[in-house]
């Protein structure tokens, strides 16, 4: 389970590397968007809450047309959201 769930974020964060070079360079490919989206939507199929959470930050950044800074700020907090996740407990 915990390898599907690993998939889904390396997913995610594949498409929303996508998403913002397009953002920032105007270049990229027509389908770029709804690739995010697909991937949001296995984020949120596989959860926990707040990784989905920190996924949908990730896209409001990104249709807000945040600031660099922000974006990078919004990807690191959903991959540490993720690493949790991903985390075996104690």
């Amino acid at each position: 389970m915990l390898e599907v769930r690993r998939q889904t974020y390396v997913h995610f964060l594949g498409a929303a590397d996508a998403r913002i070079l397009t953002e920032r360079t105007g270049r990229g490919h027509a389908d770029d968007e709804a690739q995010l989206e697909r991937a949001l939507g296995g984020v949120t199929l596989e959860g926990p809450p707040d990784v989905t959470a920190a996924a949908e930050n990730v896209l409001g950044h990104l249709r807000r047309h945040a600031s660099p800074d922000e974006l990078d700020q919004a990807k690191r907090a959903f991959v540490l959201a993720a690493q949790q996740a991903l985390s075996p407990p104690p």
